[in-house]
């Protein structure tokens, strides 16, 4: 499992935890349970370890960006050698048994960076609760331009599209 799920896994937990947490102490004044003396110092806590995961979620997402600007420009190397490999071998420059090696080669490794572009993407989104019920449809679109778009490559019409980062 890579580094950044782990870490995406535990902070998704966290801020459940302590979002319900929440909640409960919301409930337990609103039901008059509690005094509002013993809420103000439990929230005190509660909201003290909400900014501690807030700040740890801000510095994952950082990481998670650059790692998604890593996969995009890696995603643009193999589609450029995708279509440099597809000219090759139009142009006959290429045996069939090296070009089929190749471009299986190059499509699995376009295939598992696309996938974690997509996951990584889907991890932004779950991590960012506020901006994504703000601005669905924008965040949602930020992301899209990182799905596959593995059918150019394998009906074999390879073309090397380059799209721009999301920053």
């Amino acid at each position: 499992m890579v580094s950044w799920k782990n870490t995406f896994e535990i902070l998704i937990r966290e801020r459940d935890l302590v979002n319900k947490k929440k909640q409960a102490l919301d409930s337990l004044l609103s039901s008059g349970r509690i005094s509002k003396s013993t809420y103000d110092y439990i929230n005190e806590e509660i909201s003290g370890t909400l900014k501690d995961i807030e700040d740890l979620t801000a510095k994952v997402q950082e990481k998670m960006k650059a790692r998604l600007d890593d996969l995009e420009k890696q995603k643009e190397l193999l589609e450029r050698f995708i279509a440099s490999l597809e000219l090759y071998h139009a142009a006959e420059e290429i045996d069939e048994i090296s070009y089929e090696k190749q471009r299986e080669a190059l499509n699995l490794g376009l295939e598992s960076t696309t996938s974690e572009i997509s996951e990584i993407s889907e991890a932004l989104l779950k991590l960012s609760p506020k901006e994504q019920e703000s601005a669905p449809q924008e965040s949602v679109a930020q992301y899209e331009e990182y799905q596959p778009e593995t059918s150019e490559v394998e009906s074999g019409e390879a073309e090397a599209t380059i799209e721009g980062g999301i920053y």
